[in-house]
């Protein structure tokens, strides 16, 4: 038996902390395109293994990529809508961070995020919670309890809010929202919620029973209802949550004659700092979405002639030329540009490309990326050798221009740290054109 475990709230510190060092760009985070040579099937790509290949590959094919900003990474949940006559899980200070995605919060088509704090004994929800109240929970008429943690702004659900996912964060200053006050009006250890564990038996009088509550904290008051029928105490309301508390103990006592069989209860704490004082931690934001655009050819730095099969993301490239000075501009291309003598010939995309007797024996090679005819600037990746002044000859088009200047790539090759690497359908680029990519990292 393990006696030992890393709890949930590291994965929701780590992710936290990721999104945290990317907006205040301690990190300097890229997603890149790579690979325009076809997969054996593009309709089923390659699949990824972690390892040193699977890196050397990449860097081989790389094109480019744009930084990471702070509007386009957000923590994120698993989207769990409100539905009619479902049963939700309901919050409990014993197996809080256990409940992570497990459907005990909700969102509603008015795009307000509840958590649940009493599923009226596991009865279904059949009334959608639509109070805004800051300050407490809320019973519906269904018996279910909720409190009402934020609302997904317009901008927010225009980034992050998928069929899967809707986007969380804890708010450190106000920004005049809702969420701003729940999280100021939270109430450390207070007991929202009292759960019956035994109803007891022969209650004649619910005047007569008391209800105490000992433990760390103070002011939680409570009352009783009781089915005169059964006579048994039937429901038990919390009057004021108190605050402070920590562990708690129940005792219910009164209640009738000398026959009575007192019931039962546990107190449900809140988490500490209190029921919506911090919705990534309480709800468990180990989800991390980044959402990146890439317009036309961003300013040049990456081509639209041509596609791409692989997206990565990669954490402080290092710029080419240098040991260890960290890349930290907007974009990035990491193809070869060659400017080359004018002609009438012209290279395609995709041919290597190569100088030397042979493409076997050339002393230096390429893949065609980008062939601009009117500039007579060829992009190359692949690149493998150094190339000189001499002619540059296409390994299929047999054209043969002379190469009069280069620029390099502006990462050095194999530093920085592959993040996240997917192989994809291809992606045909287009002026035109702007590719909206989602990524999800799971912590």
């Amino acid at each position: 038996m393990p006696t030992a475990v890393a709890t949930n709230l590291l994965n929701v510190k780590n992710a936290q902390n990721f999104v945290d060092a990317v907006i205040a760009g301690t990190n300097n985070v890229y997603v890149a395109i790579a690979h325009t040579n076809a997969w054996a099937n593009d309709s089923a790509p390659d699949s990824v293994t972690d390892n040193t290949n699977l890196y050397v590959d990449f860097w081989r094919a790389a094109i480019g990529g744009k930084k990471i900003t702070g509007n386009e990474i957000s923590l994120v949940l698993s989207r769990i809508d409100w539905t009619a006559n479902t049963v939700f899980a309901e919050y409990s200070n014993a197996s809080a961070n256990t409940l992570y995605g497990q459907n005990f919060y909700v969102l509603t088509e008015d795009y307000n995020i509840y958590k649940c704090i009493s599923n009226n004994g596991s009865a279904n929800s059949t009334v959608k919670p639509t109070y805004l109240d800051t300050t407490t929970t809320n019973k519906e008429t269904d018996g279910y309890i909720w409190k009402y943690m934020y609302t997904l702004s317009t901008s927010d659900r225009a980034r992050y809010l998928t069929t899967d996912f809707f986007p969380v964060k804890y708010l450190e200053a106000n920004d005049g929202s809702l969420q701003w006050q729940v999280q100021e009006n939270a109430i450390d250890g207070g007991i929202e919620f009292v759960k019956l564990s035994n109803t007891g038996s022969n209650y004649t009088n619910t005047s007569n029973i008391v209800i105490t509550i000992t433990g760390d904290g103070t002011g939680a008051n409570v009352i009783a209802a009781i089915n005169t029928t059964s006579q048994t105490v039937s429901n038990l309301t919390v009057i004021s949550p108190g605050t402070g508390y920590h562990f708690a103990n129940v005792t219910i006592t009164g209640g009738g004659g000398s026959n009575v069989s007192n019931a039962t209860a546990n107190a449900v704490i809140s988490p500490f700092d209190g029921h919506g004082s911090n919705p990534v931690e309480e709800l468990g934001g180990s989800t991390v979405m980044i959402n990146l655009n890439l317009k036309s050819d961003e300013d040049g730095f990456i081509t639209t002639q041509n596609d791409y099969r692989q997206i990565v993301m990669i954490q402080d490239p290092i710029v080419y030329g240098s040991n260890n000075t960290i890349f930290s501009n907007t974009r990035f291309s990491q193809c070869m540009e060659i400017t080359l003598s004018a002609g009438s010939d012209n290279y395609s995309l995709d041919e290597y490309v190569y100088q030397g007797t042979t493409l076997p024996a050339a002393t230096f090679s390429g893949r065609v990326l980008n062939w601009d005819s009117t500039n007579n600037k060829i992009k190359l990746i692949e690149t493998l050798g150094n190339p000189t002044s001499g002619l540059l000859v296409g390994s299929t088009s047999a054209t043969q221009r002379f190469l009069l200047s280069t620029s390099y790539y502006n990462l050095k090759p194999y530093a920085g740290d592959l993040l996240y690497i997917e192989n994809i359908s291809p992606i045909q680029r287009a002026t035109d054109q702007t590719e909206n990519i989602k990524l999800i990292l799971r912590f």
